[in-house]
């Protein structure tokens, strides 16, 4: 059994929190086969998804994150997101799910 590597957030939360960014900065491939989304370069998003769905301490979230390389929305997802997998588990991601999908970011 592995542990989970981040310390502020647990395992569950992160993945509600990765399966609304994933949403919010509609994520798509283009027609020549590259990957493209909507991120501002800050971590704007993810902090208002901290504050808005749980009661965790934002910058301390953010700070850990950061050291992990997540210095805006997208790299959260790219960066922070490859070392929780570092035991090689996929995440199951849940945007087609009812209930996950009322978890996502609402500006």
């Amino acid at each position: 059994m592995t542990t989970w590597p981040l310390e502020t957030i647990d395992e569950n939360t992160f993945i509600d929190l990765c399966n609304a960014l994933d949403s919010a900065l509609h994520l798509r491939q283009l027609p020549d086969g590259s990957t493209t989304w909507d991120c501002d370069h800050t971590l704007t998003k993810t902090r208002w998804w901290i504050e808005h769905h749980t009661s965790l301490n934002a910058d301390h979230v953010l700070e850990e994150f950061r050291y992990l390389g997540g210095f805006c929305d997208c790299e959260v997802l790219l960066n922070v997101m490859s070392v929780a997998r570092e035991d090689g588990e996929e995440y199951e991601d849940e945007e087609d799910d009812e209930e996950g999908a009322s978890d996502g970011l609402h500006f």
